[in-house]
């Protein structure tokens, strides 16, 4: 299963680097964000527990980014459900993430948290996406893959038109 491989998985989060992988399964690593030229750095350890019968599976994180005493903690529950039919198979990715930053940057997540995690999330489906509709597309972008400013706000126009039209984010 695609969602078993954290190295993999790690390519469609924006700003997403691996480490290491662990004998345990936890991952080491960091996500970073952009903002101009400002850069927002958050490295930790990520624990995945998966349930692979089920088709579900949870990430659990936690660690501190290099602005002095900002600390995170986020959860990231995902479930697979088949929505298509044998001829068209299609799968349908629901994500819940929950988040707490802490530190001298608790205040500004307040506000703006649930508008850069909901664009992360965006970018996400939207790469993930893109692989799975052309699998032999090249891979999505190592290296510098930090989500942007405008990416943010783009999402957040996105979703306020969503939320306005009374439709939900589910994306096919």
């Amino acid at each position: 299963m695609l969602f078993d491989d954290p190295v993999l998985m790690a390519r469609y989060l924006p700003g997403a680097e691996v480490d290491s992988v662990e004998p345990d399964g936890s991952v080491n690593g960091a996500i970073t964000v952009r903002f101009g030229p400002k850069r927002l750095k958050f490295r930790g350890i990520a624990i995945p527990t998966i349930d692979r019968l089920a088709r579900t599976g949870s990430v659990e994180g936690r660690g501190a980014s290099d602005v002095r005493g900002a600390r995170f903690k986020v959860r990231m529950d995902y479930a697979l459900t088949d929505t298509g039919t044998e001829a068209n198979p299609q799968v349908r990715v629901s994500l819940v993430s929950v988040a707490e930053l802490q530190g001298p940057l608790a205040e500004i997540a307040r506000t703006g948290g649930p508008i850069v995690a909901g664009a992360i999330l965006d970018e996400f489906a939207r790469r993930l996406r893109d692989d799975l509709e052309n699998p032999d597309a090249a891979p999505p972008a190592t290296g510098d893959n930090a989500l942007s400013a405008w990416k943010i706000a783009r999402s957040a126009i996105a979703r306020a038109v969503t939320r306005r039209d009374g439709g939900d984010r589910e994306r096919t």
